[in-house]
């Protein structure tokens, strides 16, 4: 397709007393495992600055897509996910995802 023109944002947070391994499997399996999804062309993760109020979790996701129906990409790693590694060090309740369409053009400091 060309440029990624669509994120996926998810936030989630380890379980208590559980972050290192959390972090480990984020890192060195899951991300890997999701970018093996056909339109899922990059990622990056950040964690919010500690002390923060108000952020919705702890850790956030984002998910570069490459396809011209990112729901129908997004779709496809939903049904993936049975077939992935996933860590019982990883809240699930505090899981929410949400995808953006780039709304123009990317504007950068020349």
């Amino acid at each position: 397709m060309g440029s990624a023109t669509h994120r996926l944002f998810v936030f989630s947070n380890p379980v208590e007393g559980r972050e290192d391994e959390y972090n480990d499997w984020y890192d060195d399996v899951h991300m890997r495992e999701v970018l093996e999804v056909d339109g899922f062309v990059a990622c990056q993760r950040f964690a919010v600055d500690p002390g923060t109020e108000g952020a919705p979790a702890r850790y956030l996701a984002v998910y570069e897509i490459d396809a011209a129906d990112p729901a129908a990409a997004y779709a496809t790693l939903q049904n993936s996910v049975s077939e992935m590694n996933v860590t019982d060090a990883i809240d699930r309740s505090s899981v929410s995802a949400w995808i953006f369409t780039a709304r123009g053009e990317r504007v950068a400091v020349s």
